[in-house]
């Protein structure tokens, strides 16, 4: 099954074919595509919001209007506005130490662009790299040259400590093609890319191969300290723009997330629970630092361990982990029409080996017993479940992200019984019983964070 991220980076690549065109604006039509993504109350939207997006159970989740070129609007909510400006679009990826005088992964998405224009001259050697040497004029360059001296204007010399070395070494990172040489930034985010693509590019360009793969390379890359600080339950607003935690006492933070979620399924308080997992994870970092700390009393009192600890496990685990809901991601026609010296986020192009400290959706659900969980919550907590929301939870939420066996389940003669007996649902088929049933399951598990803390 593919990752959320896997996912993103297919409907990203079937946007720029729809959207990126030689027509004035295409910029902005892409970006409002990708937002769209997140809009209304679609499943592809459900999709994302569950699966990609911080969720912070304590409050209630924002919406924003935004207005559409067809003079309506639709709601998008606040934290997708913020992760699609400041995570996936204009996010710049910086230089990982070990790629010497190679180009990263957003340069080589770049490169790719530029081989698949519609025309073989002058883009289809087009190639980037490292050189001391003067470039000559780059007049068949044209618009994309133009556009990347801009780029580089614009960052200046506000880059990374590797690529400043990198650069006195090696020399700037040039886009060639048909003999001729333009200077590309060392620093680029996705609109960056975007804006300095030569158009048109050829039919079915997202199809390619390679551009495919190294497209879903850069969008690994700007997610990483994301997805962790979302593994963490740290609220990215707060924490993505900042130095500490590193990615690496990220990873360590995130595993003790996990080995508390453990000792509270045990039956051990919150705090005391923190206290004994930090002590494990310590003696297993060699009694010196965990997760950044030296000491379990360090870690309680810095912003870090009060925001992790005053997050209810059970709310973080179920807003924070993939979402177990049926949704046809195939299917389009639900969304609105258009008429640095910095580990944390090194973007490590080429076709190296990765170094082992990349984050990826699924492994938060292969620590959490998705199916046990959403089976005894109606059996430990019969009150607070509705025969429908029992049969929900058990029958299809415990599925996990098996869209096809969801939409069986859904089907199943018997809950279409539990739903007929109940006036809240017997009016209501296909998506609007399925957006009844979702929201209905958040604000119960909104309700009842607390009490169902040690379940998770």
């Amino acid at each position: 099954m593919a990752t959320v991220l896997q996912t993103l980076a297919r409907d990203v690549s079937i946007l720029l074919a729809e959207h990126l065109t030689p027509a004035a604006r295409a910029r902005d039509r892409v970006t409002l595509a990708v937002l769209l993504l997140f809009s209304g109350q679609s499943p592809r939207s459900q999709y994302y919001r569950w699966n990609l997006l911080f969720r912070d159970f304590s409050g209630q989740e924002p919406d924003q209007e935004i207005p559409l070129p067809n003079g309506k609007t639709t709601t998008i909510p606040a934290e997708a506005v913020r992760y699609v400006d400041e995570v996936l679009w204009l996010r710049r990826l910086t230089l990982a130490n070990n790629l010497k005088e190679r180009p990263g992964n957003i340069h080589l998405l770049l490169e790719r662009g530029c081989q698949l224009n519609a025309e073989p001259a002058p883009w289809g050697d087009a190639a980037i790299a490292r050189t001391a040497s003067e470039p000559a004029a780059a007049p068949a360059l044209g618009r994309t040259a133009k556009v990347l001296a801009q780029q580089c204007s614009r960052l200046g010399e506000e880059y990374g400590d590797i690529s400043k070395r990198r650069r006195a070494e090696f020399g700037p990172l040039w886009l060639g093609a048909a003999g001729e040489r333009a200077e590309v930034p060392e620093e680029m985010s996705l609109d960056n890319v975007i804006e300095a693509a030569p158009l048109p590019f050829r039919q079915g360009f997202h199809q390619d191969k390679e551009f495919a793969k190294r497209l879903l390379r850069v969008i690994e890359a700007l997610n990483e300290r994301y997805m962790q600080l979302r593994a963490c339950g740290l609220k990215p607003e707060t924490w993505l723009a900042q130095d500490r935690p590193s990615i690496n006492q990220l990873a360590e933070l995130r595993s003790l997330r996990l080995a508390v979620q453990r000792l509270e399924q045990q039956g051990i308080s919150p705090v005391p629970a923190f206290q004994q997992a930090f002590a494990e994870g310590l003696a297993a970092a060699g009694g010196k630092k965990f997760g950044g700390f030296s000491s379990f009393e360090e870690f309680f009192d810095d912003a870090v361990g009060v925001e992790m600890t005053r997050r209810g496990s059970l709310a973080a685990a179920a807003g924070e982990r993939n979402r177990p809901v049926a949704v046809a991601l195939d299917d389009a026609d639900d969304e609105p029409e258009l008429e640095q010296e910095d580990e944390d986020e090194a973007d490590s192009g080429g076709d190296q080996e990765e170094d082992g400290e990349g984050f990826y959706p699924e492994e938060v659900d292969e620590e959490l017993d998705i199916k046990k969980t959403f089976t005894s919550l109606p059996d430990l907590f019969p009150r607070e479940f509705t025969p429908v929301m029992r049969h929900y939870f058990q029958k299809v939420l415990a599925l996990g992200g098996e869209p096809e066996l969801q939409k069986a389940a859904l089907r199943d003669p018997e809950f279409k019984a539990v739903v007929a007996a109940d006036g809240r649902y017997r009016d209501l088929t296909g998506d609007g019983l399925q957006d009844a049933l979702f929201k209905d399951a958040e604000a119960l598990i909104q309700r009842n964070a607390t009490k169902w803390r040690s379940c998770w």
